[in-house]
């Protein structure tokens, strides 16, 4: 049975299963429960018989503009909580990345923070010419995911842009994005979403078995983690349980600039 979403719109094109991030209102930051409807969409997607999947945002604003950070005092306030969210998004990147079906997102506009990571879980990613990246965690004194965040973008983009996005936090126009290889495409924005369903279109004719296989086959060569994950994985624990990370969320949602102590 097709889930039922307060967060996200599905809708079916011939082959193709085309999913929105429905919350235009807050440029489609992703809340705890965006997270748990994608996880869920993603497993009832693979079971059913679409050769290609889209992923995209509301609006010609943003694609995601991040993760919605005014829930975090509640729901991501310490490292424990931290723990307990990720498990969700963490499961929902997952899901989405291991489909058989290939996964293009469609940027239209803004991707930040977890909206990267979202866009590095599909395969393909075609940006409007108006779309602009970053990660901006340094500004929030919190850590980029390891596994389904600072992995896929260092294998994206290699490790020396990599550290620049991710030690500056700053923001990457589309254009660089593609010299980059963050993205595979930019296209004018009026032409995003027709150039996106023709290049989908094209795919839903390949052979499900041999994209299933391809799909496989990359993904296997992309997951190796470093052996040093348990004291990467503590380093990234202690910026949640940190005071820096509650002064970056409070000086967030105050809308100043964060002043950070390293403690």
């Amino acid at each position: 049975m097709k889930p039922r979403c307060e967060h996200l719109r599905i809708d079916r094109e011939e082959q193709v299963l085309w999913i929105t991030i429905d919350r235009a209102d807050c440029r489609n930051a992703l809340s705890l429960q965006t997270w748990a409807e994608l996880r869920e969409v993603a497993a009832w997607v693979a079971e059913q018989p679409v050769r290609a999947v889209v992923v995209t945002g509301a609006g010609e604003e943003a694609f995601v503009s991040g993760a919605d950070i005014r829930e975090f005092p509640a729901a991501r306030a310490d490292a424990r909580q931290a723990e307990e969210y990720d498990q969700v998004s963490h499961a929902a990147l997952a899901a989405l990345a291991h489909l058989d079906q290939p996964v293009v997102a469609m940027i239209n506009g803004l991707c930040f923070g977890g909206g990267v990571a979202l866009a590095l879980a599909c395969d393909i990613r075609f940006a409007a010419a108006h779309a602009r990246f970053c990660v901006p965690a340094v500004r929030l004194g919190l850590s980029y995911p390891l596994e389904v965040g600072i992995a896929p973008l260092v294998h994206t983009v290699g490790p020396t842009a990599a550290a620049d996005i991710l030690l500056s936090g700053r923001v990457i126009d589309a254009t660089e994005a593609a010299s980059l290889r963050l993205v595979t495409r930019v296209v004018p924005s009026t032409e995003l979403r027709q150039e996106t369903r023709a290049y989908v279109a094209r795919l839903a004719e390949g052979a499900p078995l041999t994209l299933a296989a391809h799909k496989a086959a990359i993904r296997s060569l992309m997951t190796a983690v470093p052996e040093a994950t348990v004291a990467v994985r503590e380093k990234i624990r202690r910026c949640f349980a940190s005071e820096d990370y509650r002064e970056g969320v409070e000086a967030f949602l105050q809308k100043r600039k964060p002043i950070f102590r390293g403690r």
